[in-house]
């Protein structure tokens, strides 16, 4: 009977031991962010302007506003290859160049853009 409950509490212990891995492991992201500061020529922050950032291989966009202080950030893409768009009223849409995100990469893309 001993030797059944030693048993046992090893199988309880290794299931458990393999269960907390697994859930590990399901809980690992794939994502990265980016973020940055929008401004005008002078280097003044531009709120409310539209950040879009575009996936160059799914094409799928994931879209924020800039804050008062002119910063953005779009956290949780999926890494790839990615284009900035970004609009603000006076202004020339600007569309950074393509830039790449790795799994767990913060990238700070500062944009400037024209008066028009």
């Amino acid at each position: 009977m001993r030797y059944l409950a030693k048993q046992l509490w090893l199988a309880l212990v290794v299931g458990g031991i393999m269960a907390a891995t697994l859930s590990t492991a399901l809980g690992q992201t794939y994502t990265a962010t980016v973020t940055g500061t929008i401004t005008d020529p002078q280097g003044s922050a531009i709120a409310g302007a539209k950040v879009i950032a575009i996936n160059q291989g799914t094409r799928l966009e994931y879209a924020v506003q800039t804050s008062e202080s002119g910063v953005y950030t779009i956290p949780f893409l999926p890494i790839g290859n990615y284009v900035l768009s970004v609009e603000a009223t006076g202004f020339k849409k600007l569309v950074s160049s393509d830039f790449k995100l790795e799994v767990n990469q913060v990238g700070r893309i500062n944009l400037v853009m024209q008066v028009g």
